[in-house]
């Protein structure tokens, strides 16, 4: 198991939402849970950590916005404060892109200096890392900062055989707290009857 590093102190929560395949969800849910959270009061930080495949710029709207990422403030080209885009009232949190393209310039203990800076500015309740699908170098280091994680899955025998490995390589990177969300379930009488014969 890789020993994981001390928490930031300034921030309550860092959760990892991943998943072990692309296409089920995952961005969705790192959003949303973001938009409730932050609709509780909460004070809310969502990093696209897709890292060359960002698409949550995209599903925030704020694509146009977009200057800085994630990358540039890890090798320290600019402060959160430049990369960070701000949804104002009622939805109230802030986002930082992931990069369009990515050059391997991202490691574990740029990325922990990055978050504790960002904890120390804006002392956030929540900071919530959307990973890429699938077991690449955006779970490891998120896994390596992480407080707790969301495996996203759909129903499918493969995506949740991906979950179930998602969940190992969490297990190896120190993230004992994990939960799983089935993603995109039927609760109709008729798809119940055809999974479970009732």
């Amino acid at each position: 198991m890789v020993e994981k590093q001390n928490q930031m102190s300034n921030v309550k929560r860092v959760i990892a939402v991943m998943s072990g395949k692309g296409g089920v969800g995952k961005s969705t849910v790192a959003a949303n849970l973001t938009m409730a959270l932050a609709s509780l009061g909460k004070k809310c930080i969502l990093i696209d950590m897709d890292l060359g495949n960002r698409s949550l710029d995209l599903m925030l709207g704020c694509e146009d916005k977009v200057v800085y990422d994630i990358s540039d403030v890890c090798v320290g080209r600019v402060g959160f404060d430049r990369a960070l885009i701000s949804f104002p009232s009622p939805r109230d949190f802030m986002f930082c892109p992931a990069p369009f393209m990515y050059s391997d310039d991202i490691t574990p203990e740029n990325l922990r200096g990055a978050l504790d800076r960002l904890a120390e500015a804006e002392a956030p309740d929540y900071i919530i890392l959307d990973t890429s699908g699938g077991a690449d170098i955006s779970v490891e280091l998120c896994a390596r900062v992480a407080d707790e994680a969301l495996i996203v899955s759909s129903r499918n025998p493969a995506s949740i055989r991906a979950a179930a490995k998602s969940a190992a390589l969490l297990s190896e990177y120190g993230v004992s707290e994990q939960k799983l969300i089935i993603n995109s379930l039927e609760l109709s009488k008729e798809s119940l009857r055809e999974r479970v014969g009732v």
